[in-house]
Order: C-alpha cells, then structure tokens, then sequence
C-alpha cells in the first residue's frame, strides 16, 4: 500500500509543479504589452519644471485616513486635461482631519435652492458637514490652503485621486477645462465678488497659525474660513448682490437671503464677527465717496464759500481716499470730511483726482481645482493676491466767479481694479 501511496504523492506534486509554471509564463508574455495597473503622474504643460510622479500610497498622516481607503490613482488622459499654460494634473484631495478633525459641522443640514449663473433650471444644495479641503501635490499637503466650494449642489471630491488644477487663472477670460468652464460660467460681477471675499479673508487669515500644530477649537482661522465660504455661498446661490455685495431678502428660487447667516451664527463660535468684519471690507471696496460720481456727466456740485469749504462723505470711506493739491485747490481730511481751500485759480479745464489703493480681483489671479467628466465640485483659491488703484475718473472741474462764492464740479469714478 505504501508504495501506490508514494508513487501517487509523486504524480501529484509534479502536477503541481507543471501548474505553477503556467502563471510565469503568462506573466512574462504579458510584461510586452500595456500594464493593467494605472499609472500616477503629474503632468505641467507650462513653464514651470515637469513634476515627478506621486506614490501609490495614502496620505493618511495629513487627512487621517486608513490605507484601506487609498484613493486609486489614474493617467492624466483619461481626464481628458487641457494643455493650458498652467494646468497640473495627478492632484489628490483631502479633508483635515488632524488636531481635532477641521470639518465644521453645522446644528441642521441647510437646503439651499438656486440657479447656477441666476439663470436656468434650479439646483439643490444641501450644507452640513463643512469639510476643511485641501490639496496635496509633488508629494506635499497644503494644508494651510484651503480651497472653497462654488458649485454646492456638487459633492466634494476627498480622498480622491485623479484631480487637476488650473493655476494663474484671472477674472475674465476663457478655459475649456472644468474648473474654467465653472468659473467663467458666473457671471463676471460674481466672479469679482467671490475675488474680493478671498483677498480680504486672506488679509484677515492669520498666516502665522498652522492646522499641523493647532487645534482646531484653538484656531481662529477656523470661524474666517466658514464666513469666506458662507459668503462665496451667497455669491454663488444669488443671496447676496455683486454690484453693492448688500444682502438680499431672497433669491429667485425664493431661498431666505439669511440662511447662511443664521446657520453660521448658531454653529459656530466667533462667525459673526468675522463674516460681518468682512462683509465691511468688500462693502468698503465697492464705494466711493458720497459727494463724487461715477461718471463726469453725473458729478454734484461743490459750492466753495470763503475761504474753506467742507463736504461729508456719508459712505465713510474717505479715509483711504488720497487728493493732490495744485492747479488752485488744496484739500485736507479729517475723518469723513474733506476740506476744499482755493489757493489760485482755478480754471474750466482743470482736473482733479482722488485715488485709493485696494486689493484688486481684477488683478489678481486664481487656483481651480476639479476633477474632469465627473460630478464633483470645482474649488477655488488665491493663485496671486494683487492690490490696484482705485482712481478717480477725471471730472469737469470749474471756477466760476460768484460774488465771493466759487463753483467746483467734480466726479470720482472707479478705474484700474
């Protein structure tokens, strides 16, 4: 009996021997054709210097995530990347998740009805978990710069591979990829107003504060960063008006102006202040004073009586306001009043012109991060903060000959943001 035994064992081990020769074989015949794994690049069609591959590993030490989630990664074409001058791809996206997990979170899920664009069918958002998104790229988290949503009917893309960037992007333009067609689709007074909302939050922003080494209930960043997005929201969803960034009482789909407001207000420590604070800067950098026009046609009257005159600028933004003296006028602030004195004369031709400088969205540029052919959301975030002039439009300025009484039309316009 031992020996059938034997000779049977022998037979099947060589069995298995001849078996485990096939998959090599196989493997080796398959080595000359395209691998199946998906390959991880980053490709830079622009003058920056070509960016070597990102590992196919998980960064879970910068969103805290398990490696059972790794994202998988994808070839740049599949996503069908525009080759732009600035375009990246083989982005990976993240929440923060360290230092008491940055997600905000709201007491109540928000449904917000809206147009995109204020125009077309009518898109739901709903808002509660406010995740802190960030971008990791040439193997490094960004964590420190947050991206902000404006497509809020669309899901975010964390913990996904396969993303791409278009850097350096201005307020007006064009673009074929997703990020450009999302930005580009607002309208250009949203888009300046979403650029004003980031250029004062980031002059707000304390840079000196790390979420790699604070906690989140010890960051005051954190309350900026949801009123920056809160406003963008009301921006995007057509709450709150470009032109004079003035709430309105509700949008076209009938959406409360204040929604975003309240939930802000009762979920989150410090919000009010920080959204109201920046609401007054952009309010600020809209406005010019009360006695100017925007145009010379439209320019009220100053009447120079004695030998100064004062005029109150009820906008309250004198102050960043600067005039020049000559050519037979000499003017002086103090607080929201301006002082006109006639030192000479002052002739039909003669211009004056008051200038202020400010962060301008016009001038700036900016980082979209999407993901092409898909669902998810386009984020956005200071590329270039840029300040520009805002100048006061050349007038028609004139002395007229009164008794002791002088004449003086002049007209302040915005120009150069």
């Amino acid at each position: 009996m031992k020996t059938p035994c034997k000779r049977l064992l022998s037979l099947l081990l060589v069995f298995v021997l001849v078996l485990s020769l096939i998959p090599s074989v196989y493997a080796a015949a398959n080595d000359e054709t395209t691998s199946t794994e998906p390959e991880t690049t980053e490709t830079t069609v622009s003058t920056e210097s070509p960016t070597t591959a990102l590992p196919q590993s998980d960064p879970s030490e910068e969103a805290g995530h398990s490696s059972a989630g790794a994202p998988n990664f994808q070839s740049d074409n599949e996503y069908g990347i525009a080759t732009t001058a600035s375009t990246s791809a083989g982005i990976l996206l993240f929440d923060y998740a360290d230092h008491g997990n940055y997600t905000t979170v709201l007491n109540s899920q928000l449904s917000v009805t809206y147009k995109p664009n204020g125009t077309g069918s009518a898109k739901t958002a709903y808002i509660k978990n406010l995740g802190w998104h960030f971008a990791r790229y040439n193997n490094v988290a960004y964590a420190d710069d947050p991206l902000y949503c404006i497509e809020p009917y669309k899901n975010y893309a964390a913990s996904t591979s396969g993303n791409s960037v278009d850097r350096d992007v201005t307020l007006t333009g064009s673009g074929s990829t997703a990020g450009a067609t999302a930005w580009y689709s607002l309208p250009e007074a949203r888009r300046k107003a979403i650029g004003l909302i980031l250029l004062y939050s980031d002059e707000m922003w304390d840079h000196s504060i790390s979420v790699t080494t604070t906690y989140k209930d010890n960051n005051p960043n954190v309350p900026l960063r949801i009123a920056t997005q809160f406003l963008i929201y009301e921006i995007v969803c057509g709450l709150r008006d470009p032109e004079t960034f003035v709430l309105n009482s509700a949008n076209e789909s009938g959406t409360a102006g204040n929604i975003f407001y309240n939930a802000g207000a009762a979920s989150v420590s410090y919000f009010a202040p920080n959204y109201n604070t920046l609401v007054s800067y952009v309010q600020a950098a809209l406005k010019i004073p009360s006695f100017t026009s925007s145009s010379s046609s439209s320019a009220p009257t100053i009447t120079l009586t004695g030998d100064e005159t004062s005029v109150y600028d009820s906008n309250g933004v004198l102050s960043g306001f600067s005039f020049t003296n000559g050519n037979g006028a000499e003017f002086r602030k103090s607080g929201n009043t301006l002082y006109i004195s006639q030192t000479g004369t002052i002739s039909e031709s003669t211009v004056f012109k008051t200038t202020k400088t400010i962060p301008s969205a016009e001038n700036s540029s900016y980082s979209l991060w999407y993901m092409s052919g898909s669902s998810y959301q386009t984020t956005i975030n200071l590329y270039r903060p840029e300040s520009g002039t805002l100048n006061g439009r050349p007038g028609k300025v004139y002395s007229r000959q009164q008794g002791n009484t002088r004449t003086i039309s002049s007209s302040c316009g915005i120009g150069g943001i």
